[in-house]
């Protein structure tokens, strides 16, 4: 007899906690799952690591307009806190800043959390090319302390991986279940997508052995405001290029193909999988079908970013821009673009690329009736209405955030110790600053909170 799918079936036990109720149902293996059932009115307690980069943020955002109580963690490795600054101060946010290896941090923080994405890992082609070993410890580690730490406190996990595990395959549309298709291990690119294949190993094992309610995302090319081209992503480093005056740097050929997704469209995705019957012990594909080389997306951005120049041009508006918000394009067409070897890019002869990566999102779809909404054009005008709007100026030598600097870890505790101070909440946990707002009334659980570890003024 076929089993039902995964958390569908009648809970054998009901279990009271603090914060509200566990049910135990049975998953696919057999396997008692605790599934968490907030109390009625009660909002959520939502724990997202990498929650300063530009998916985690906004997920902060959406969950905070919801109502409900949002804590992040970034080391701020490639995140911003500018990302959040404008959180600071509402009420159910708080924020740290340190890795997701430090123990105690992730305990204290798991603890009193319900929910826990886990966002942060190494992401960026220029990174991961550099630093291999790096990766594979922070996206491997990162995701085996954020397991142990729900196992502890029974929160539900959702793991975001990555298309780059699907490697070379080249049967595409990509479904969940098709073949994973590695390169050589002498190729640095390709210790990101065994990272992530172990992430996924890895959830799925404390799923099945452990119970643990683990959700996998493999997220295809997100794109929108607030990511950075500083790492290699190819969209905003596009939109710099094309706003400074500079000529459009594609890598290769510009044939292979990808398809990017809304940042918006995502955040949909991954609330509406966290939430969703039956995902539990699943892996989803979340992206875009609409599907475009390289080459024809850089001409994409030229004709956008020139068709914005001639309506801010005609527009009353245009004078109250400040000077620099927009560089006038100089040139048109393929004056506007250049091609790179890959041996040039990234230093490297040994560099491999995709050709081609399309999901399959029937999975999704049946699942949650989720389906992209935003077009590659509205992608585009997006980050440029981002980058005019926050009065970006760009650099001539190579493009960079000059108004919206990257701070640093030090920085960055400096003046979140600032704020702490003034609203008379600061915690310190091993060199790391957790600040915010602080819900009153809330069990912490098992947390040592010796001096020294924690301690909240």
């Amino acid at each position: 007899m076929k089993k039902p799918r995964l958390g569908s079936e009648p809970p054998s036990a009901i279990r009271r906690s603090p914060y509200g109720l566990f049910c135990l149902a049975q998953n696919q293996w057999g396997q008692e799952l605790m599934l968490f059932s907030r109390r009625n009115g009660e909002p959520a307690r939502v724990l997202i690591t990498g929650g300063m980069g530009f998916i985690g943020s906004q997920l902060a955002e959406a969950y905070l307009e919801q109502g409900h109580c949002v804590s992040v963690v970034d080391d701020l490795s490639t995140g911003r806190f500018e990302n959040i600054r404008h959180l600071i101060g509402r009420p159910g946010f708080r924020f740290a800043v340190e890795d997701v290896a430090n123990e105690v941090v992730l305990d204290r923080l798991a603890s009193e959390s319900d929910l826990i994405f886990h966002l942060a890992a190494v992401v960026g082609v220029q990174l991961i090319v550099d630093s291999p070993m790096n990766t594979i410890h922070a996206n491997v580690g990162g995701t085996e302390a954020v397991l142990k730490a729900a196992l502890r406190y029974h929160c539900k996990v959702l793991i975001t991986s990555s298309s780059e595990v699907y490697g070379k395959n080249e049967a595409v549309p990509f479904s969940e279940d098709s073949d994973i298709v590695m390169g050589p291990s002498t190729t640095n690119r390709w210790a990101y997508a065994a990272s992530k294949v172990i992430d996924e190993f890895l959830g799925l094992a404390y799923c099945r052995e452990k119970g643990l309610p683990v959700v996998v995302v493999r997220l295809f090319n997100t794109v929108g405001p607030r990511q950075s081209g500083q790492y290699g992503m190819v969209v905003p480093r596009f939109v710099e290029q094309a706003l400074s005056g500079e000529s459009l740097t594609v890598y290769g050929d510009g044939k292979q193909s990808r398809c990017f997704t809304h940042v918006k469209d995502v955040l949909r995705a991954l609330m509406l999988l966290m939430d969703a019957p039956g995902t539990e012990g699943q892996v989803f594909n979340v992206g875009s079908n609409e599907e475009i080389t390289i080459l024809d997306l850089a001409h994409r951005v030229v004709g956008l970013v020139e068709a914005r120049d001639k309506r801010l041009g005609e527009s009353p508006l245009n004078d109250s821009l400040p000077a620099g918000a927009l560089v006038p394009i100089a040139g048109s067409g393929d004056g506007r673009i250049r091609t790179l070897s890959y041996e040039e890019a990234y230093h490297s002869t040994s560099f491999e690329d995709m050709r081609r990566r399309i999901p399959s999102i029937d999975k999704i779809r049946r699942y949650t009736h989720w389906t992209p909404t935003l077009s590659l054009d509205d992608i585009i005008n997006d980050v440029l209405d981002e980058y005019a709007k926050r009065n970006l100026v760009f650099s001539d030598q190579k493009a960079g955030l000059v108004a919206s600097p990257k701070y640093s870890a030090v920085e960055s505790r400096n003046v979140m110790q600032a704020v702490s101070s003034q609203r008379g909440q600061r915690g310190t946990t091993v060199g790391c600053t957790i600040g915010g707002t602080i819900p009153e009334g809330r069990p912490r659980g098992g947390v040592d909170h010796r001096p020294g570890r924690y301690d909240d003024a």
